[in-house]
């Protein structure tokens, strides 16, 4: 029989989480008899002493409580670790403020049933079977950029290896450390398999508070949108070959570089960081450079962004 850990770091709102632990709880106690895939749940307590332990432990398996403070994305890498300790097949971390579906554990059970797949991904793009999968950037693009909700990918545990978790706590500053440990995976594996199926059938973004979505005037990004753009490809600090980290890279500055200038906060070390990175290969020195122009000031004179 198949292994599930649903893992949920919390982040220091109790209500909400709670309301998630139910939820998932409730999912888990209903599934059927003869289910074939052995479920638990783990709720990360985030060194808060605010919320009520005895609550809580009767919504879910286990609880941990830790120590202290350590922040959502090293509570985020807690959950890979737990998974490898435990001997677990698959791998489920949900957000405790991305709502999931009434039925998504039930849905989830099944396709891990009757599919063998590296990852399972709600996607808000093409949903298929993709065998052909050797980039994080081109699974990004089918996916509609969905990989980095921390609840929209279910992964295989047996290709996570304890390297990966090192490299996603030493990078865990991107605040994006399942990003890590995904492009290592495919890094290695070169071909991957994925399961692609609609984002809002395990994962109701829409229904986030505060909602996510929206256009925002460019003129108004701060630090929080710097830290999360050029978060995700410092990602690549984590893999071992110069020839995926370069191609990563430059479909990255390929795509990204008119909005670098927008994003980039003077507060935030993480853009200049990037610029040093791909300042290693000489054929994305040109991208840089035209990084560094405010194309967002003429886009916001021909196309101003309304709130």
């Amino acid at each position: 029989m198949s292994k599930l850990l649903i893992y949920m770091p919390t982040y220091g709102r109790p209500e909400v989480a709670f309301q998630q632990a139910s939820n998932i709880y409730s999912q888990i106690s209903n599934l059927q008899s003869q289910n074939k895939i052995s479920v638990k749940y783990i709720v990360s307590i985030n060194g808060d002493k605010s919320y009520p332990v005895i609550k809580f432990s009767k919504v879910a398996d286990t609880i941990i409580e830790q120590g202290f403070n350590m922040g959502a994305s090293l509570n985020i890498v807690y959950g890979f670790i737990s998974a490898l300790k435990f001997d677990y097949d698959f791998l489920w971390i949900i957000g405790d403020d991305e709502p999931i579906p009434k039925d998504a554990v039930h849905k989830i059970c099944q396709l891990i049933e009757k599919n063998s797949f590296d990852f399972l991904i709600g996607s808000l793009n093409k949903c298929s079977n993709l065998n052909l999968i050797n980039s994080y950037q081109k699974l990004s693009s089918i996916t509609g950029g969905t990989n980095s909700f921390i609840s929209s990918t279910i992964y295989r545990c047996d290709l996570i290896s304890k390297k990966d978790i090192d490299c996603a706590l030493d990078f865990h500053f991107t605040n994006f450390p399942h990003l890590v440990i995904i492009n290592r995976i495919i890094e290695r594996a070169n071909i991957t398999k994925v399961i692609c199926v609609p984002l809002f059938s395990i994962c109701r973004m829409d229904l986030r508070e505060p909602p996510i979505g929206g256009k925002t005037p460019r003129k108004a990004f701060g630090y929080g949108d710097s830290l999360v753009f050029f978060g995700k490809p410092l990602t690549l600090l984590g893999v071992e070959t110069n020839t995926y980290k370069k191609r990563e890279l430059l479909f990255w500055w390929a795509k990204n570089w008119h909005r670098v200038s927008m994003f980039k906060d003077k507060e935030d070390f993480r853009p200049k960081l990037l610029e040093v990175l791909s300042s290693e290969y000489f054929f994305l020195r040109l991208f840089i450079m035209l990084g560094r122009l405010p194309i967002w000031k003429l886009k916001n004179l021909l196309r101003p962004i309304k709130k």
